[in-house]
């Protein structure tokens, strides 16, 4: 099992990138597995989507061969931006920018 993701934003997006290592799922044909969050493709956006898609490379082997649906699956979540300022003693202002 190849798991494939790509964001996309109103500003920006990425070309699709693997997420982790492939995958064996066991005898019942499950599998799971746990990725930190990637940074959001563009700095000037907030929000954006990510969609993974999992692609069962024995089912896209088998022959006769099966149709699209049977050899892969998808998923579409909503990553977001947040940020801090604070304004210490002196003048200057700290920011700070992370992904959930």
């Amino acid at each position: 099992m190849i798991l494939l993701a790509a964001l996309s934003g109103d500003r920006g997006g990425s070309s699709s990138f693997p997420l982790g290592s492939p995958l064996v799922a066991d005898a019942a044909g499950a599998f799971g597995i746990r990725v930190p969050a990637p940074d959001l493709a563009s700095d000037r956006d907030l929000r954006e989507r990510l969609r993974i898609t999992a692609n069962d490379q024995v089912r896209a082997r088998a022959q006769p061969p099966r149709s699209p649906a049977e050899q892969s699956g998808t998923v579409q979540v909503t990553l977001s931006a947040w940020g801090i300022a604070a304004r210490g003693s002196t003048a200057a202002a700290t920011r700070g920018r992370a992904a959930i």
